[in-house]
């Protein structure tokens, strides 16, 4: 009787086409559960072909300890591949079953060493590689159905209009029509960063040091500011299409397989690329012969520049991008984390950040030496005082564990480190204009997945308070009121270049969450 076993080596290639086959299904996996961030292919190729090649080499490596065993070789490093890149859902798995963190691990390593096993023993058969094909095929179907199920239907992000054709300076009521004056302009957002009643209130911390600082060098501080949304992704395009994207009653986000897809609202091109520069305020700038740059927010993928600037400011980071630790989330880099490296228990790569921690000090060196020709507006979304807290009091660069006295803590370096980039500007631009803020509150007094409808009166406001200063010739003050909120500030900007009383909006604020339990939905609040 003939031995089932084959003795025949497979080629090389045909091996590293079948790891490559394995790993895209993960990969595929993480496409389909993340379809509303607008993945491209080219963001997930590289690491796809990286793992490839990694097992691949692996392999290469077991063929030179054992040569003649190369079906062998491949069946081991097959099963490998699939155990360390199904890590995450095996956690998953145990976890949902009220297994603790070290019980998921010795269940995955369980697994791992059974299908080790087995794959030595019988690594070398026809019937078992032809398994793993088949497998390698079969894991492709389910997410490949979600990503076609679900690509149709992601939310159409507006009408795509060149900018002079969105936002037509001629007719609007925001603008003149007379530009008396064009300095550069600077709007520089803290994310996170609360007003001083909220501090005080919520973070025992009196921060009038610093807004009288401000107020000193010629800042109008609107004491009682508070932003219009409660993140992001919104209150940014509300401060720069100077309007409300959505309003009480509305969704902003639908859902899309396991995540949640923005709608454009009354954007150009959705609110992603109104945050980096298809907005109104650009459209008029642009048409009043300014030029656009873009500072490039470290952690957060959202600020990432996406070509509608005339100029990106990179700086050099340190750490993985938020996509690279979203996928080594899924692999177990914990455990050569604490058990290799020796790190504390949940330790995790670190996401990039500037290498000052806070990205200030970066940003003052990209102004003094920018190339463009003036008249600018420059836009620089700042990751501080937001988590991560990388800094301490000092500035002295080093991992804080997330608490409210951390954020004071970062929260102390900011302010230096602000006035020290407000003096730069004022002594080498003396006649720009400079916008500062937050965007939102810090929102750490509400805990996680609590419903929007059980947000209590101080919540709000604490999700809400944000700093809010602009320096303005004396001239162009008009419009300025101690609760002034962001959707406002640029409306008294074109006022001040044109000359003329500001066109405000009723001020409006909402609380606002993407998943559940509340499904993107939006609730209009009162600060009374």
């Amino acid at each position: 009787m003939p031995d089932s076993s084959d003795s025949r080596r497979p080629p090389i290639f045909r091996s590293f086409a079948l790891f490559a086959l394995i790993a895209a299904g993960p990969f595929l996996v993480f496409v389909s559960e993340n379809l509303h961030e607008g993945l491209a292919a080219a963001d997930l190729i590289p690491y796809w072909l990286g793992v490839a090649l990694a097992a691949w080499l692996f392999y290469l490596l077991l063929v030179g300890l054992f040569w003649g065993r190369t079906a062998r070789c491949a069946g081991i490093t097959a099963v490998l591949l699939v155990g360390v890149l199904a890590y995450n859902d095996v956690r998953i798995f145990f976890a949902e079953r009220g297994f603790d963190i070290a019980d998921q691990r010795l269940g995955w390593l369980a697994l791992l060493l059974v299908a080790t096993s087995f794959s030595m023993r019988w690594g070398d058969r026809r019937a078992f590689r032809q398994f793993l094909w088949i497998f390698a095929l079969l894991q492709l179907l389910p997410p490949a159905w979600q990503v076609a199920r679900y690509w149709g239907a992601l939310p159409v992000q507006g009408p795509a209009l060149a900018l002079e054709e969105a936002y037509p300076l001629a007719g609007n009521s925001i603008w003149s029509g007379v530009a008396l004056r064009d300095p550069n302009i600077y709007w520089i957002v803290a994310d996170s960063y609360s007003n001083g009643a909220e501090l005080d209130r919520h973070f025992g911390f009196d921060n009038h040091a610093f807004i009288e600082a401000l107020e000193q060098r010629g800042f109008y501080v609107a004491r009682e500011a508070h932003s219009n949304f409660s993140n992001t992704r919104l209150s940014v395009p509300t401060m720069m299409n100077m309007e409300y994207p959505f309003v009480s009653g509305e969704t902003y986000a639908v859902p899309i397989g396991n995540g949640w897809a923005p709608k454009p609202g009354r954007t150009n091109r959705g609110t992603v690329a109104t945050v980096v520069g298809d907005n109104r305020s650009v459209g008029f700038l642009r048409q009043l012969g300014y030029r656009y740059i873009h500072f490039e927010g470290r952690t957060f993928n959202l600020l990432r520049c996406r070509g509608y600037e005339d100029l990106c400011i990179h700086s050099d980071g340190r750490g993985f991008s938020e996509l690279e630790v979203s996928l080594m989330q899924r692999v177990p880099i914990d455990l050569y984390l604490e058990w290799v490296l020796d790190r504390p228990e949940g330790s995790m790569p670190k996401r990039d950040h500037h290498a000052s921690g806070t990205g200030i000090p970066e940003l003052g060196e990209a102004i003094a030496s920018l190339p463009l020709p003036e008249p600018f507006f420059l836009y620089a979304h700042l990751s501080v005082p937001h988590p991560p807290f990388l800094v301490d009091e000092d500035c002295k660069p080093g991992a804080l564990r997330a608490s409210m006295a951390s954020y004071v803590r970062q929260l102390r370096c900011v302010n230096r480190q602000l006035l020290e980039l407000v003096d730069q500007i004022r002594r080498d631009d003396p006649a720009a204009i400079i916008l500062l803020g937050g965007d939102h509150g810090p929102r750490m007094t509400i805990r996680p997945g609590t419903p929007l409808y059980l947000w209590d009166s101080a919540q709000v406001r604490e999700s809400l308070g944000i700093l809010n200063a602009l320096l303005l010739p004396a001239e162009c003050r008009r419009g300025l009121y101690p609760g002034l909120t962001p959707v406002n500030d640029m409306r008294i900007v074109f006022a001040c270049l044109g000359g003329h009383d500001p066109v405000l909006i009723e001020p409006k604020h909402f609380v606002v969450r993407g998943g559940p339990p509340d499904g993107g939905k939006i609730r209009w609040v009162t600060l009374d």
